[in-house]
Order: C-alpha cells, then sequence, then structure tokens
C-alpha cells in the first residue's frame, strides 16, 4: 500500500513538474495556436522600471510553461464539445455557428487618426497625379461589417466611422473603392463573400475575386488595357478545411478556391529584391512578379500597398490584368511610399486598407506631417532663385548590390527638398540619411543614367542645381 501511495505522489509531482521541464526559453517563439509572439524575458535588460517586472514575469511564465498550446487546445475544444462555447484566443462565435475574429468588431479608430489618415492618402495621390501616375484607394470591410445579422449577442459594432472617413475622402476628391456595398449586395444574393468558419480574418477567395474585380473596374477607367477578371478563366475548387486557420480547432467546412490558371508562367523577381529593399521591421511581405502574358508598353505595371487580404494566391487577380505587380506590405511601409514609387517608378499606384487594422497603426503626427517632394519641374517653375554649383565627386558614393543601387551624396547643408536629375530631365527623389542625401535605384536604372546625374535642391524660394565634378 505504502508503495502505492508513493507511486501515486511521484507521479502527481512528475505531472505537475513537467510543464516546468519542457518550458520553452526559444527566443522569438511564437505560438501556433495564437498566432503571436510570444512574450520575451523579462531578463533581457528592456524593462524600463522594476514595477514592469511582475507583470513581464507573469505573461513570460504563462507564455511559456510546457505545453501550453497543447493545454489550451483540450481546454478549448472540451468547452466547444460540452457547452457549445469557444473559449479560443482568436475566435468566436457568432449566431448560427458563424465564426468571428475577436477585436476586430471593436477596433474602432478614434476621429482624429482616420481624418489624419484620410489626409495621408490625398497626399498620397497628389504625389502620384503630379507625376502623371493613376492611384485608388480600395477599403476591405470586415466580415463584422458584411454579416452583421451574425455578429454574436452582446457585440457592439459600429460603420459611422467609416461613413465619416470616406465622407472626408470624398470631400479631398480621393479616387476609392469602398467594397462593402459590393460584398453586401453579393452577400444578399446568396453568394459566400465570408466563410462562415474560416479564415475569419479575411474575405472568401470569392469575395476577394469579385472585390478585386470592383477594384479593377475603377482602375480600368484610368487605364483602359486593366479589365476585370473572367471566373470562367480560373480554377474553382471546393476543398474541405479541418481547423479554423492559425489554429488546430477541429471544422469540417467545405470552402471555395479561386486559382489562376497562369501563375506557373510569372516571372517572380522577388528576390533579391525583398532581401535588400528597406521595409518596416514588423511588416517585411514583399513581391514582384511579371506576367509575360501581358507584354511591356501594352499593359501597366502596378505598385499595390496592401495588407494580409492580396497576399499569397489573391494577388494574381490584379497580377493577371497587368505587365508587372509589385506588392509591398502596407501599414507603416506607406507613409515612405515615395522611397517604393522612385524605385519602381509604376504606371499605377493602388492603396488597399482593410477596415480593422486602420486603429491606431499609424502615427497621427507622423501622417499629417507627410511632405512628399514635389517634383523637380514644379520647383523650377516656383523657385524665386535658381544657381548653379558644384559637388566633389569624393563626396558621391555608390554602393551596389544584387538588385538595388543606392547613391549618397555627402552634405551637411540642410534643404527641404533634394533630387537627383538625370540629362533626359528623368528625376528621383532624395531623401536625408545619416550623412547628406540618398536615393535607391534598380540596378538597371543605374547602368543606364551612370555619368549622367546631377542633383538639385530647394530651400525656401531657392533652387540650387548641383553638377557632379572630379
Amino acid at each position: 500500500m505504502k508503495y502505492i501511495k508513493k507511486l501515486f505522489v511521484a507521479a502527481f509531482f512528475l505531472i505537475i513538474l513537467l510543464p516546468v521541464f519542457a518550458f520553452n526559453f526559444e527566443e522569438n517563439a511564437i505560438s501556433e495556436i495564437d498566432n503571436r509572439a510570444l512574450a520575451g524575458s523579462p531578463f533581457s535588460g528592456t524593462a524600463e522600471s522594476i514595477d514592469d517586472y511582475p507583470g513581464w514575469i507573469e505573461s513570460y511564465v504563462s507564455d511559456r510553461i510546457g505545453f501550453r498550446d497543447v493545454m489550451i487546445q483540450q481546454y478549448t475544444m472540451l468547452n466547444d464539445k460540452a457547452f457549445h462555447l469557444m473559449l479560443h484566443p482568436l475566435y468566436m462565435y457568432g449566431k448560427d455557428d458563424y465564426v468571428f475574429s475577436k477585436g476586430f468588431a471593436e477596433a474602432i479608430p478614434t476621429k482624429e487618426h482616420y481624418m489624419a489618415f484620410a489626409h495621408m492618402i490625398r497626399e498620397m495621390q497628389s504625389y502620384c497625379e503630379a507625376r502623371n501616375t493613376p492611384f485608388v484607394f480600395a477599403f476591405t470591410p470586415t466580415k463584422h461589417s458584411v454579416l452583421p445579422e451574425y455578429i454574436p449577442e452582446g457585440i457592439y459594432t459600429s460603420h459611422a466611422w467609416v461613413d465619416d472617413f470616406l465622407a472626408e475622402l470624398d470631400r479631398l476628391g480621393v479616387n476609392y473603392v469602398d467594397n462593402t456595398k459590393t460584398l453586401l449586395d453579393l452577400h444578399q444574393k446568396g453568394e459566400v463573400v465570408f466563410n462562415k468558419k474560416f479564415d475569419s480574418n479575411h474575405w472568401s477567395e470569392l469575395g476577394a475575386f469579385y472585390g478585386t474585380n470592383a477594384l479593377l473596374e475603377r482602375m480600368h477607367q484610368d487605364n483602359p488595357a486593366i479589365v476585370p477578371n473572367k471566373l470562367e478563366d480560373f480554377q474553382v475548387a471546393h476543398p474541405i478545411m479541418e481547423s479554423l486557420l492559425v489554429s488546430k480547432f477541429p471544422i469540417n467546412e467545405e470552402i471555395v478556391t479561386v486559382r489562376t490558371e497562369h501563375a506557373d508562367k510569372y516571372l517572380d523577381h522577388t528576390s533579391p529584391l525583398k532581401e535588400e529593399i528597406w521595409h518596416n521591421p514588423s511588416y517585411g511581405y514583399f513581391t514582384d512578379v511579371v506576367n509575360p502574358d501581358k507584354p511591356a508598353g501594352e499593359f501597366p505595371r502596378v505598385m499595390m500597398f496592401h495588407g494580409s487580404h492580396y497576399m499569397g494566391a489573391i494577388s494574381s487577380y490584379i497580377a493577371e490584368t497587368c505587365h508587372e505587380f509589385i506588392g509591398i506590405h502596407n501599414y507603416e511601409n506607406a507613409a515612405d511610399f515615395p522611397y517604393y514609387y522612385n524605385i519602381f517608378k509604376p504606371d499605377y499606384v493602388v492603396f488597399e486598407y482593410a477596415e480593422h487594422t486602420l486603429y491606431n497603426i499609424f502615427n497621427d503626427e507622423k501622417m499629417l506631417s507627410l511632405d512628399p517632394n514635389p517634383t523637380l519641374e514644379h520647383a523650377k517653375q516656383t523657385a524665386q532663385k535658381q544657381v548653379s554649383n558644384a559637388v566633389s565627386s569624393a563626396d558621391v558614393t555608390v554602393e551596389q548590390g544584387e538588385a538595388l543601387t543606392k547613391i549618397k551624396w555627402k552634405c551637411q547643408t540642410p534643404y527641404t527638398y533634394t533630387w537627383l536629375s538625370c540629362t533626359d530631365g528623368t528625376e528621383f527623389d532624395m531623401y536625408a540619411g545619416a550623412e547628406g542625401y540618398e536615393v535607391t535605384l534598380l540596378n538597371e536604372v543605374y547602368e543606364k543614367y551612370k555619368g549622367q546625374f546631377s542633383f538639385a535642391a530647394q530651400e525656401g524660394d531657392t533652387l540650387t542645381t548641383f553638377q557632379i565634378t572630379d
């Protein structure tokens, strides 16, 4: 009997200690079950005060304890089967077993924030218009806004801020497509524009297809070569999804996938561009593909700032209609859009943004202070005084990678705007660097204009042109 008791006690303590022995010490670990980074070590030296440590230690232990994902999964499944409750860190049940993402309905930005965002979009459009490049903003709604009849009881959501935001875009003269009405109309006709359970963060591929067509119809007004896709030209399939996205929560749902038949023909230029191009560390998605069936010159090069709604296969809905598709993760990267514009010099710029992601993504002050370069031609026309000067080639450095070339002008004089100008009139915006001003170009562009560069700089009403001398 004593042996059995000792065995029982040993087994009891072993069960308690196993999670401790399996503690997760991995740096920058990501949890698969709730799709987020786990808390970092409280002893990393980044705490601002001693008061931060108790909460940090608690988060670190609860995130890193052994078998965490397994315990969460089993607890979630038990509650689902026994009580039909979804106690999941990412998802919740709505009416009629529809699944919604937690927090999306309540992610309502302040008026100051979305008004500042509207003005940033207007600045982006003005920048493109000054360079004769069409621009359109695409607004992608959440599942809550398109399927409000299935929202869980007790969840408050309001579309009033969206109406106010779009009214401001109208007042500012922004070109935009609001896919809320597009998807609402399709939903009322019985189309599955959001899956019932699978991937509740995003529209279904069918919803994405029709939403993109609405965008393409607007783009067609500016460039007749861009035309909406036809569903019969795509492969439509009906796979069964067995679990929720980024979760092991079991489901059994048939969804619709819409895929291009020509993706294997695309010429992928993503690497090494992705490795060399600057991007915000938190938003690193980038793609660059060429569609050989759409010849250059006849079809445009489209640069699109977008979120996860257009990552992966969905981007082909636009790539099918143009010569080149350049996809850049939006959010903070969009605030630096002149950097990307000057690298790629696209024929069309699209800025897509999802409703639920506007909640305090950008810094209000940064949006309101956005002041991109005017064109050099405009600077020449408006300058009260124009002077010529010279800069030594010793103050100009060139750093060339596999895909991109960075030209740096060492200069301590503060200027409001600076440009790199070519003899044929082509110009590139420069931006402030560590020791002066710099610009990034595609290697082939640098090789084309090598030896034909000069600099221009504006401060106040004076425009100075600098010839590079030996």
